[in-house]
């Protein structure tokens, strides 16, 4: 499972990435239909954020609580519905500009991502009454694509032999084991950098304006989406994992588009991917999993 060291803008894209670098990404996609079912949380207390906003943290605690600091309601909506592509339709502006501090315990023996996942769809229904359903519409998208004819990459991305998929599924593997004996999963395993990189194998960094870890190029699609404010499709064609290290971009900043769908900054995502990893984003059309809202309330303070 790869894992995020640091995220420095507690906005719902850094929580977003947060929650698509922890999730295990077999266990849930975007058109599974919202649900309720499964465990729930025994004690949750939910409270608006006061003091400094310019921070925030997630937290998962062993036996299946969480703890939110400074985080909106968008940002609770993306770890339940973990497979999301798009931005939910329908949410109230205050679903993103209001923050709280989320503090919710169970005590499970070995929970699972599912686990986690149904938890956090049943606070959603029970505290913010949130209802919605998933709907399959075309939507904006762009194409990841290889930016150059002879297809060589940029300075920023190598090939690497780390199998971070097989890896992963070890480490279900051995939860699942450990989950079927009733007894405590086994700790992630480190592996130390490789000389000249701070970042572990399987294993991303965002510092700064620096973006660093191994990636697929659909791991890597996902992430960019962060940035490029839509569903990323990877059509470059490259296999196995790549070590990239993307320089002077925000990861958790949407660049602004232009009216065709093209970058209007010519120093956002879209030239420093070109530049520096030898990749590109065009403008394009996909039939994407979008939940709509149906309803959703603010919560009363608990």
């Amino acid at each position: 499972m790869m894992r995020i060291l640091k995220a420095q803008r507690p906005s719902a894209l850094a929580f977003a990435a947060l929650a698509f670098l922890t999730r295990d990404v077999s266990a849930q996609t975007a058109s599974q239909a919202p649900a309720t079912t499964g465990p729930t949380y025994e004690v949750v207390s939910i409270k608006p954020h006061v003091g400094d906003t310019n921070s925030g943290s997630m937290r998962q605690m062993p036996g299946g609580g969480i703890i939110f600091v400074n985080a909106s309601l968008r940002t609770l909506i993306t770890f339940g519905y973990s497979g999301l592509v798009s931005e939910p339709i329908g949410l109230p502006d205050w679903a993103a500009s209001e923050h709280y501090d989320v503090n919710a315990t169970v005590s499970l023996n070995n929970p699972t991502v599912d686990d986690r996942r149904a938890m956090m769809r049943a606070l959603l229904a029970e505290r913010f009454k949130f209802a919605a359903h998933m709907e399959s519409r075309d939507q904006p998208s762009f194409d990841l694509l290889l930016a150059r004819s002879d297809r060589r990459l940029g300075p920023g991305m190598k090939p690497t032999d780390v199998d971070c998929a097989a890896r992963a599924a070890a480490a279900r593997a051995a939860t699942e084991a450990a989950r079927a004996a009733g007894t405590p999963p086994p700790p992630p395993t480190f592996t130390p950098p490789a000389p000249g990189s701070i970042v572990p194998p399987c294993t991303m960094r965002s510092t700064g304006n620096t973006i660093e870890g191994d990636f697929t190029m659909t791991s890597f699609a996902s992430i960019l989406r962060t940035m490029a404010g839509r569903y990323v499709v990877d059509k470059t064609g490259l296999t196995g994992n790549y070590r990239v290290k993307l320089e002077g971009v925000e990861m958790f900043q949407r660049p602004s588009l232009d009216t065709t769908g093209g970058p209007a900054d010519t120093t956002s995502i879209f030239t420093a991917l070109s530049e520096q990893l030898g990749l590109k984003l065009e403008s394009s059309h996909a039939q994407v999993e979008v939940l709509i809202v149906d309803h959703v309330e603010r919560p009363s303070d608990n």
